[in-house]
């Protein structure tokens, strides 16, 4: 993309070379999420089902003469009775497997993997069953990538079929629990409304009883750390989460690259539930944004992990990039099908080699032989792995976290905030309509890190969201009685209507369980995995509000048990917060 190859292709490099997780490979801190495309077969290697069939009839396809794969089903069974794998990886299809009554698909794509969603909800068995099969991908020294796209919902789908069968006939369901794909209909999402991609699990079946609830959210939580990857990952998770995602569907965010296009959004809606955050690690990232990627948004991380969190904020694709929630912005879903043709020609990580290493000799000067030294040799090729990958991503996205605009500014200027080391910042450059509402966004402006730049020091400095809403109620009434900028008392008030929205009880909590996770030593992914995690569970099981919520069939009551934040009890949210259930 030329619009990004000029001002970050230096950065873009050191983006692409950077860790995004404690691996020793060069990929994104995240460890890739997967995608659901199989190896390109021309139609013409498609034969009709016999000899005679009429040119009406359906094509064949491979994977339907598999409802019921015997290979796949001994490698299961195989796999369960000697390595401990858990059952539910039978409700995971793969191979040539049909995915018929099955929420995820895994399928070939060259060296690489490419998994499908087939529900924008998933039951505890089922992520418990991606899980694993991700702890397994990831550190497969015999694959490239693995690549999860939500660009189409017909696992037997190509690239080819996407790139020119576009107007074929399909069925169109806009409703948002839908996993509409972005290429099932050539139609776009009507007005108020866009593909959904991932909510997670769904809170009014899959919380009913306290032992449910806490197996689902365990299972969440293991398919968070497992997206995220580990010391031992190698291969690189790439996601394209063309829609909406909401609450636990956070967790594809951990991925390895995250390529967020016009349509990807992400928006926290547990609070109005009467529930917390979800165990994907959120009280983590949201109050560490823009760290990662040395971004001006890490400024403001307190005041935008509160909006996020609370308030029901709906970000946007130039949101999550800004703040390096997302890798990558990418300018059209189209490119997908690019990606995954050139995934598919991306040699395994274990051939990704440029340097050939040293004979070792033995003590009589022999290269090889028994009386070789067994050592742990450094791996030589290490600064090349996944480079290749790396690469393929950058040159077909705009731009990515790390790159800013570069432009020449006098020294006297600098200082304005929307200036970061000498150059302009474009996602703190917003302007306002007379109402105070955010006109047409600039290229890459973040509404939601200008958001949170607007109320910095209050968001920042005080000490708890009871604190928070009393400002910013007085600000947004003025009842100082003072002069305020149109665009400041706007968006008070929009503050204040998000937070009067949510339960009064799940608010505190939530804003409690960020302050938690605030950076310190002490604090790292994996312990605020735990806490959300164990509060969570709590909420789903002791909040009154939640309980509420779930009798009137997922619609907010009339009245919450407290009537606002100032009003829940110290001691209840204690109780939600403390390390034992």
């Amino acid at each position: 993309s030329s619009s990004s190859s000029s001002s970050s292709s230096s950065k873009g490099r050191a983006l692409a070379l950077g860790h995004r997780n404690n691996c020793h490979q060069h990929h994104h801190r995240r460890q890739g999420a997967a995608s659901f495309f199989s190896t390109i077969v021309p139609n013409s290697q498609y034969p009709e089902t016999n000899s005679t069939a009429n040119n009406n009839e359906a094509p064949y396809r491979p994977f339907d003469d598999f409802p019921d794969n015997p290979p796949a089903r001994w490698a299961r069974r195989n796999a369960i009775r000697d390595h401990g794998a858990p059952k539910s990886i039978a409700l995971i299809a793969t191979g040539t497997e049909s995915a018929k009554n099955k929420s995820v698909a895994i399928r070939d794509m060259g060296c690489g993997r490419r998994l499908f969603l087939l529900d924008s909800h998933l039951s505890g068995d089922t992520m418990e069953g991606l899980a694993y099969r991700l702890n397994l991908l990831k550190t497969n020294a015999q694959l490239s990538s693995l690549l999860l796209a939500t660009d189409g919902t017909d696992d037997s789908d190509t690239a080819l079929r996407l790139l020119h069968e576009r107007h074929a006939e399909t069925s169109v369901d806009y409703d948002y629990r839908s996993p509409q794909g972005a290429t099932d209909d050539e139609v776009p999402p009507q007005p108020g409304q866009t593909f959904y991609v991932c909510g997670g699990y769904d809170p009014l079946t899959q919380l009913d009883t306290p032992e449910m609830a806490g197996a689902t959210l365990q299972h969440l939580h293991g398919l968070s750390a497992a997206i995220r990857g580990g010391t031992e990952s190698k291969i690189p998770l790439i996601t394209v989460p063309h829609g909406a995602l909401t609450d636990g569907g956070a967790a594809l965010l951990l991925s390895s690259y995250v390529l967020a296009t016009h349509e990807t959004s992400f928006r926290i809606l547990n609070p109005r539930r009467g529930l917390s955050l979800d165990p994907t690690g959120l009280s983590y990232w949201l109050t560490r944004v823009g760290q990662e990627f040395d971004q001006p948004s890490q400024h403001y991380a307190a005041g935008v992990a509160l909006i996020l969190a609370l308030t029901g904020y709906t970000a946007n694709a130039h949101d999550l990039v800004e703040t390096g929630l997302a890798t990558h912005y990418l300018g059209s879903p189209a490119n997908v099908p690019i990606l995954e043709e050139n995934l598919m020609e991306v040699p395994a990580w274990k051939y990704q080699e440029i340097l050939r290493p040293n004979k070792q000799y033995d003590g009589h000067g022999q290269p090889g032989g028994g009386h070789q030294q067994r050592r742990q040799r450094r791996d030589i090729n290490a600064s090349f792995r996944n480079v290749q990958v790396a690469n393929l991503i950058m040159d077909i996205t705009e731009y990515s976290a790390d790159g800013i605009d570069i432009m020449s500014v006098p020294d006297s200027v600098t200082q304005d905030p929307i200036y970061y080391d000498g150059f302009l910042d474009p996602s703190l450059d917003a302007e306002f309509d007379n109402d105070g509402l955010a006109t047409e966004p600039e290229w890459r402006t973040s509404h939601l890190v200008n958001y949170a730049a607007t109320f910095g020091p209050l968001l920042a400095q005080s000490p708890n969201i009871v604190h928070v809403y009393g400002e910013m109620k007085e600000l947004a009434n003025n009842a100082k009685r003072v002069k305020v900028e149109p665009e400041d008392q706007a968006l008070a008030q929009l503050f204040c209507r998000g937070i009067e929205a949510a339960s009064p009880l799940a608010t505190v909590v939530t804003d409690q369980l960020l302050r938690r996770g605030n950076p310190r030593p002490s604090e790292t992914l994996e312990s605020c995995l735990q806490r959300e995690l164990m509060v969570q569970t709590k909420m789903a099981a002791l909040s009154p509000d939640f309980q509420t919520w779930r009798e009137n069939g997922g619609q907010a009551p009339k009245r919450w048990c407290y009537p606002d934040v100032a009003s829940v009890p110290r001691d209840q949210v204690e109780e939600m917060l403390a390390p034992t259930f």
